[in-house]
């Protein structure tokens, strides 16, 4: 709509320019405010997804971590077990070391009951021949006992070492797996930290944005206010206006009117009219 004003007031008057100014601003900032809050919150959920999968991979790494020590405290207590069955049978062992082999046995015994059954021995050689064997013979359980002791140390032994050697195997990959956990948990932490600064600072942009909003809402109060007087003055203007056309058409008509009149009155006492008269009569209404 344009404006009716004079050349000096064609010009937008300096408050309302003003309050343009500052409306534009004012929403200006708003978009900039909520683009920066956009931004702000895009990241903080990436970084919340980062999180979650962080989270993900640490637990993961802490249940195959805990499965492996429960694994190796199973073996520790095995070999534990190993080690003290070993123990008894190294302290049995002791008990019997002085006696002769069971190899040595058989074969002082085989010996003896040979001599008696191919030489020719008196009875008493024979008696003491008969109680030397039986003598020996007592020692066999013995060294029975101790023969198995040896072979059931060796293999103690041998499944102390196949257990210690599990133990190593585990803790190859369980070191690794702690360590990894580890750098997850961090990297979770630090990722904590880090959403905690962007919620503080989400927080802090709504509450700019809040403000601004108000501002600006409060500008535009102010340029409508400004606009609308404007409008109001404009229209004064052309009320203004049109009174003046319509005292001028006014006063044109009663000149015309007056004119026509004095154009008549002539006309009715038989004065010839030109056509310029004769046109100011039909204007008139006269005829």
């Amino acid at each position: 709509m344009a404006f009716v004003l004079s050349q000096e007031e064609k010009q937008s008057p300096p408050d309302f320019a003003a309050a343009s100014q500052k409306k534009e601003l004012s929403a200006q900032k708003v978009s900039e405010l909520a683009a920066k809050n956009r931004a702000d919150i895009s990241h903080f959920k990436d970084v919340t997804a980062r999180i979650r999968l962080e989270k993900k991979r640490r637990n993961e790494l802490n249940s195959k971590t805990k499965e492996m020590r429960e694994k190796r405290r199973a073996v520790i207590d095995k070999i534990i077990h190993l080690r003290d069955k070993l123990g008894l049978v190294l302290a049995g062992l002791k008990e019997s070391s002085d006696s002769p082999s069971i190899e040595s046995l058989q074969n002082q015994i085989e010996s003896l009951e040979w001599t008696q059954q191919t030489e020719d021995l008196s009875a008493k050689k024979e008696k003491e021949f008969s109680k030397k064997i039986r003598e020996l013979e007592k020692l066999l359980p013995k060294a029975e006992h101790a023969k198995d002791s040896r072979a059931e140390i060796a293999a103690l032994r041998k499944q102390i070492g196949e257990e210690s050697a599990a133990i190593e195997a585990l803790d190859k990959n369980l070191k690794p797996a702690l360590a990894q956990a580890n750098a997850h948990h961090e990297r979770v932490l630090a990722l904590y930290k880090e959403a905690g600064q962007l919620s503080k600072t989400i927080t802090y942009n709504f509450a700019q944005l809040d403000m601004a909003r108000l501002e600006a809402d409060t500008s535009f109060g102010e340029y409508s206010k400004t606009k609308e007087k404007i409008l109001r003055e404009e229209k004064a203007q052309k009320e203004a206006l049109r009174k003046e056309l319509e005292s001028q058409k006014r006063t044109e008509k009663e000149k015309i009117t007056d004119k026509a009149r004095k154009i008549f009155e002539a006309f009715k006492g038989g004065k010839k009219i030109s056509t310029d008269e004769f046109r100011i009569l039909q204007e008139s209404g006269l005829l």
